[in-house]
């Protein structure tokens, strides 16, 4: 009984450190100059999103609206913005106070190719403009005020003229009129 349990964990131990060492081909994944499509515009029941001048990288230019019926959001030099179209996550994998990559995606870790990744990453802009889960569709709703509600959220970092940050995430009911702001994934940069 003994060896089975031994040899069932060395099994389950290998398994888990070649899950994790997998190569993605970042390439195959990431095309033209984003890894999904920027996200300009969609409506979801009661909750809609709408951007403009945010294809430039001057983000001075750049304001978002969004919201359900109820409660409205309209935001002004928007540095970065990404939709929360899956459970908010716990543990996001940042780099300098900015949420990268995405959450149902295993980080490219390989540590020989690290700063190729970063510098990779760089080129693409984090995922700005885009979902927060590769295989979910931008309008998936996700639990929050309660067992059966559908909900989406937003997470938005804009600077004012001062050059002062703010980072938040807006989570509303795309079918009520429930909205909560929460506190960002990662330490603000």
């Amino acid at each position: 009984m003994i060896k089975i349990l031994i040899i069932i964990s060395i099994f389950v131990f290998s398994y888990n450190s070649f899950a994790q060492n997998d190569h993605i081909d970042l390439k195959k994944i990431c095309l033209g100059n984003s890894c999904t499509k920027p996200i300009k515009e969609f409506k979801i029941s009661n909750f809609f999103f709408k951007t403009r001048n945010c294809e430039t990288k001057d983000y001075r230019k750049c304001l978002l609206w969004f919201g359900n019926k109820e409660n409205k959001v309209k935001i002004s030099w928007v540095k970065y913005y990404r939709i929360i179209n899956g459970p908010i996550p716990t543990k996001s994998t940042c780099i300098k106070g900015k949420p990268v990559w995405f959450q149902d995606i295993p980080f490219p870790n390989n540590k020989n190719q690290n700063t190729n990744i970063l510098k990779f990453l760089r080129k693409f802009n984090y995922q700005n403009k885009e979902k927060m889960y590769f295989n979910d569709p931008i309008i998936k709703t996700f639990n929050y005020f309660s067992q059966s509600d559908k909900s989406l959220g937003v997470l938005v970092q804009s600077k004012n003229f001062k050059g002062i940050r703010k980072k938040q995430i807006y989570v509303f009911d795309t079918e009520g009129d429930n909205f909560e702001v929460v506190k960002p994934l990662c330490k603000s940069d």
